[in-house]
């Protein structure tokens, strides 16, 4: 009914929203505060769905039983086989509800694992792969491999089907890329040769993740009925190969025709409206070719992927992907049932630290075969050790969760339980590593812009969009100054991106960042951010792709103005000095 649905909104949102709250109080990743609080209001924990759902069909079933008996005792002879009692009734009507809340968890789910992959396809890029193609072609395959392989022979002999214990083995194989990257952005690792390889390594399981949910149809046909392999694979290649061209096709539309009357519209609404109906459209694309719509929504995101539109349309999707996401993962804590930890408890920690071992083993290999040394690779071993958020998309197709369901809620408990552990694990690995640095001399890339290759008379730079930044901004655009801006923050600069603004989401001390937004076509960079050492940094980052460019940058106290200097700022305005001059002013004109 339409009212449960919205019901059942209701409660997901507000359990997300107060989960939230209580992790950034705690200061934990957020992921880990919406799977904890599924657990706790889903069917396994105070049942807050089912006990609504249950007791209207219970009435219903209730007065149906009733009214039946009375038609009977009035109006027939008696009946060897009675009606059912109205305990029996509203059994199977507990037993219906639980089902119905099922399939409506399930539904919400899948609607945040569309958004989950799009953001991840947007994030895709194919500089990427060749920058880095030596580590994510060599450690991504060993990690993946020495995790499915013996995974794999195991679950086959717990579930006695092989395909199974390959879907198992597919799933467990994949690590969370957003808690992993996060943490190494916290830990400033993410540009270090020890962040570079364990990006490498989850870039790859991305990508491996599109072909894995192409194999999966195969593996569990519709129907049950493999007939011929070989003409099932061949027409199976047939339509993913047509689904890449047209993915191509719209990349290459969007990228000659869209993004020029999309930046002429100036319009968020149309852009909006936009990625949403591409997004769906290209998952009915897929469904309708019998591809997994989860291939539909990661393909969208890659044929939006690196222009100059891509931190935008970024930033105007945000809201949906938070909304979302935070259904995705409650949904996800809701269909997990503690009760498998009461019934089976040396089972199931068993299979949690087998796969945690399997995982740390394999992720060490891996780092170690790229080039580190024993003990830093253990700990980035156990730092990608948890099971990622794809690992449920994974575990989600196929009839393994309805045919094995005991051996499903185990690997479901191994996998909310890992990433619960993550931020540990993480923190552990990245103490081992800070104390062991790595000097990498890799030569710097010629710069590759995102910006249009037509020169304008004048092209800036903002880096910072606080107050200052937009100040500074609103002067340069009037001025008639063409302006890419630049934060770390997408939400400071979804106004101005609104409007029109190129912007780009990232961190300005990095090159790549800076080459997304054409600083070797700058005239001017202003620096605004109120963070004297991550000035420092970026101007240095600046004078390494261009020594010609003028660079203006905020000053927020007085000791650091020689600094910022030395690195290469033309001008430095020191917020101490301005400060002091503005006061002496204003005590002037009352004296």
């Amino acid at each position: 009914m339409p009212e449960n649905l919205v019901f059942n909104l209701l409660i997901i949102l507000g359990t997300g929203l107060l989960a939230g709250v209580i992790s950034k109080r705690l200061n934990i990743p957020m992921v880990i505060g919406y799977l904890v609080a599924g657990a706790l209001i889903g069917p396994g924990g105070f049942k807050i769905f089912v006990r609504e759902a249950e007791e209207e069909a219970s009435k219903s079933a209730v007065v149906q039983t009733a009214e039946n008996a009375a038609a009977t005792e009035e109006f027939a002879a008696p009946d060897p086989n009675p009606a059912e009692s109205p305990e029996q009734a509203a059994a199977e009507a507990h037993s219906a509800a639980m089902v119905s809340q099922n399939e409506i968890l399930d539904k919400m789910a899948d609607l945040g694992a569309l958004f989950l992959l799009f953001t991840i396809g947007i994030h895709f890029t194919p500089s990427d792969i060749v920058k880095n193609r030596k580590f994510l072609f060599l450690g991504g395959p060993v990690q993946m491999v020495l995790v499915i392989v013996p995974l794999a022979f195991v679950a086959y002999k717990l579930s006695g089907d092989w395909r199974t214990g390959l879907l198992i083995g597919f799933a467990a194989s994949l690590s969370s890329t957003v808690l992993v990257f996060k943490s190494l952005a916290e830990f400033g690792q993410s540009s270090s040769p020890y962040g570079k390889r364990a990006v490498s390594i989850l870039l790859f399981q991305d990508i491996a993740t599109a072909p894995i949910l192409l194999v999966i149809p195969l593996l569990f046909p519709v129907g049950g009925e493999t007939g011929n392999i070989a003409n099932t694979f061949l027409l199976m290649g047939g339509k993913a190969l047509f689904f890449i061209v047209l993915i191509a096709g719209i990349r290459l539309l969007f990228t000659t025709k869209g993004i020029s009357m999309f930046s002429q519209l100036k319009s968020v609404e149309i852009m909006v409206l936009f990625t949403v109906f591409l997004l769906f459209g290209v998952c009915s694309v897929a469904e309708r070719l019998q591809l997994p719509e989860a291939i539909g929504a990661f393909a969208t995101g890659v044929a939006l992927s690196e222009n100059r539109l891509t931190s935008q349309i970024g930033a105007l999707v945000t809201p949906f992907r938070e909304t979302f996401s935070a259904i995705f993962f409650v949904t996800l804590g809701a269909l997990f049932d503690p009760q498998i930890l009461i019934n089976f408890p040396v089972p199931t920690l068993g299979i949690l630290l087998g796969l945690l071992l399997l995982k740390l083993i394999a992720g060490a290999v891996a780092f170690k075969v790229i080039g580190l040394s024993v003990v830093p690779s253990l700990a980035m071993g156990l730092g990608i050790s948890q099971l990622g958020e794809l690992s449920f998309i994974i575990l989600q197709q196929g009839p393994f969760r309805t045919e094995h369901p005991q051996l499903y809620q185990q690997i479901l408990f191994a996998a909310l339980t890992s990433i619960i552990l993550t931020p540990f694990f993480l923190k552990l690995a990245m103490n081992v590593v800070k104390k062991r640095p790595i000097v990498e001399n890799v030569p710097a890339p010629e710069p590759e812009s995102l910006l249009p290759d037509d020169d304008a008379k004048h092209r800036g730079i903002v880096v910072g969009l606080g107050p200052i930044g937009k100040q500074v901004t609103q002067f340069l655009a009037g001025s008639g100054v063409e302006l890419t801006l630049i934060d770390t923050n997408p939400g400071n600069f979804q106004e101005l991106a609104q409007r029109g603004f190129q912007t780009i989401a990232g961190d300005a001390s990095e090159a790549r960042t800076l080459k997304l937004a054409g600083v070797h076509k700058a005239h001017l960079v202003v620096i605004t951010i109120p963070n004297d050492v991550f000035a420092t940094d970026t101007i240095r980052a600046i004078r390494q792709l261009r020594d010609d460019c003028t660079i203006v940058a905020r000053c927020r106290y007085k000791t650091f103005v020689a600094e910022l200097e030395r690195a290469g700022a033309d001008m430095v305005v020191c917020e101490e000095d301005e400060a002091g001059q503005r006061l002496i002013e204003r005590m002037k004109a009352l004296l």
